[in-house]
């Protein structure tokens, strides 16, 4: 009878430790995909108002559930302190402690691990699709809508809200194809910058071939990522298309080549070009989107690779400013760490990004954030690669990461007659 109970009580807490991270996500990925623009602090140093929340989310967690998540790769992390701390014994250099925090405090919440039923992994990834709808319409409508009218976007975050209030160093409105054309890029009003708006509809369309393959919402999401015109969504894509199409049957497979196809059409009719294949001829141009995010930051990470005095210590975080060209985060842990460091931080970022679900989104953004942008302190993209690939594990047995209320035996709970708080 009591083996029967404990197992009872054993299977009560998984659930309920199950419901207690969708919800935990559920805000998170809210706050994540709506509130990403915005920001606090002073115009010197401002955070991102989603990461905040999610600093504060695993902070709560660890507080009053000091057992609801566990930790993996931290050793690679704090032996990447350890071997930034060359940097700060021998630079002359100001050191930017904020920065150094900052970089801690987001890379810190990719060390934290919760296993979670099958059900449950699929409810946070089905909760992610269902805040991902608006947007994509949102970005359909934009687009639509210049196309129809030969006018401007008319949704603009920029003129509701102070500038104070927003996340800085992106562009948010980008007319297109030239500078002063009227027609702008969908951003889908809560994104950063259409770039953004592309990868999170192109992540979307990854999830719902992978686990739901409700056709309607491929269609959807695919045809919102080619209509944002950012060709970070279109990569992302083709990177995955290997993976994720292999693991499909011919039914999912044909099915979302015609959704593909039925977009590529839909932008051809109104003479708009396909992302991605439009922009590889700006790996020549110089100051072009293409060859600022992959041509010069190339060149530019060889040059610090070439220089044996980075090798083992760098300049000091906050030497590499946000400049025209988008320093990759391996370019700027050279040229802030040292080379060591940054193999260190690489191989805790890879070792965190691998896991049996969701395999070509891990490969798709684990590309993305390598090597077309500045990402290394980029709030947004390192708080939707923990939350979509990092914390929760789908299908692990459920062991170690129990909550406080659970640090009795079941055994114990039941024969003490204790409720569960």
């Amino acid at each position: 009878m009591i083996a029967t109970n404990a197992r009872f009580l054993e299977k009560s807490v998984v659930v309920d430790c199950d419901r207690l991270c969708t919800r935990f996500a559920g805000i998170q990925l809210f706050a994540l995909i709506y509130l990403q623009k915005l920001a606090v602090g002073p115009e010197s140093f401002t955070v991102s108002v989603p990461t905040i929340i999610m600093v504060s989310g695993f902070l709560f967690l660890e507080i009053r559930y000091p057992r609801l998540l566990g930790i993996a790769n931290l050793e690679w992390l704090l032996l990447f302190v350890a071997a930034a701390s060359a940097t700060f014994i021998v630079t002359r250099n100001v050191i930017s402690l904020p920065s150094f925090a900052f970089l801690l405090s987001i890379y810190g919440c990719m060390a934290f691990r919760r296993p979670l039923s099958e059900q449950a992994y699929d409810q946070v990834m089905r909760l992610f699709q269902r805040l991902m709808i608006v947007p994509a319409l949102i970005i359909i409508g934009e687009f639509a809508y210049q196309k129809a009218t030969g006018l401007t976007n008319p949704l603009s975050m920029d003129e509701l809200l102070p500038g104070a209030a927003l996340l800085p160093g992106y562009l948010y409105d980008q007319a297109y194809p030239s500078w002063d054309s009227p027609f702008h890029r969908p951003n889908g009003f809560f994104f950063l910058e259409p770039s953004f708006a592309s990868l999170f509809c192109a992540a979307a369309v990854l999830i719902e071939i992978e686990f739901f393959k409700r056709r309607i919402l491929v269609v959807l999401f695919l045809s919102a990522t080619f209509m944002s015109l950012g060709g970070t969504g279109a990569t992302m894509l083709a990177l995955a298309a290997p993976f994720i199409l292999a693991r499909q049957s011919p039914r999912v497979t044909i099915a979302v080549v015609l959704a593909a196809s039925v977009a590529a059409v839909a932008l051809f009719a109104v003479d708009s070009p396909l992302p991605f294949l439009d922009r590889i001829h700006e790996f020549d141009a110089p100051k072009s989107s293409g060859s600022d995010r992959i041509v010069l930051p190339a060149v530019e990470l060889w040059t610090y690779l070439s220089d044996p005095s980075y090798l083992f210590a760098g300049e000091g975080p906050g030497h590499v400013s946000v400049t025209g060209v988008s320093t990759w985060p391996a370019t700027k842990l050279v040229a802030e760490y040292g080379l060591v460091s940054m193999l260190v931080f690489e191989a805790f970022i890879v070792s965190s990004m691998i896991g049996r679900s969701n395999v070509p989104l891990r490969i798709s953004l684990l590309a993305i954030y390598n090597f077309t942008g500045a990402y290394l302190l980029n709030p947004i993209i390192v708080q939707f690669m923990i939350m979509m690939c990092t914390v929760f594990v789908r299908g692990a047995p459920f062991t170690s990461c129990k909550p406080q209320f659970m640090r009795q035996t079941p055994s114990e709970a039941t024969l003490s007659g204790k409720r569960l708080r």
